[in-house]
């Protein structure tokens, strides 16, 4: 026996919203057009993004930064935010969160001691 499955879906009018689809994928390849100005990587690739929410048309973004006192920081926060509009131009709100946790380097860089011996035990300012 062959079921058939009905589907009805609204006709769009002149005062519907088209649907927004906004996933992680388009996201993450947002992310892949940012670098980082010390390792000329994106920061994908140096797993600096820890997490991406979706919450509509909302998108938040967890990042952490190579080095504790990083002085980009702001400059990379911007250029996140900037990187998903010009992407995703149905996204209305870029949130991003710089997160109090050590970064951990893709295998491509090395041991961390490689990478900022001055830096492995610095502790970020309270």
């Amino acid at each position: 026996m062959v079921g058939i499955e009905i589907v009805l879906k609204a006709k769009p009018t002149l005062f519907s919203k088209p649907e927004i689809m906004i996933d992680e994928k388009r996201v993450y390849d947002a992310l892949r057009t940012v670098y980082d100005p010390e390792f000329t990587m994106d920061i994908v690739e140096l797993n600096m993004v820890k997490r991406v929410e979706i919450e509509g048309t909302r998108v938040i973004v967890d990042l952490v930064l190579t080095t504790p006192f990083c002085p980009m920081a702001p400059f990379i926060k911007l250029k996140v935010e900037r990187a998903i509009r010009q992407a995703i131009p149905e996204v209305t709100e870029v949130v991003t969160h710089v997160l109090d946790e050590k970064w951990d380097p893709p295998d491509v860089l090395g041991p961390m001691e490689m990478v900022y011996p001055d830096f492995v035990n610095a502790q970020p300012l309270t």
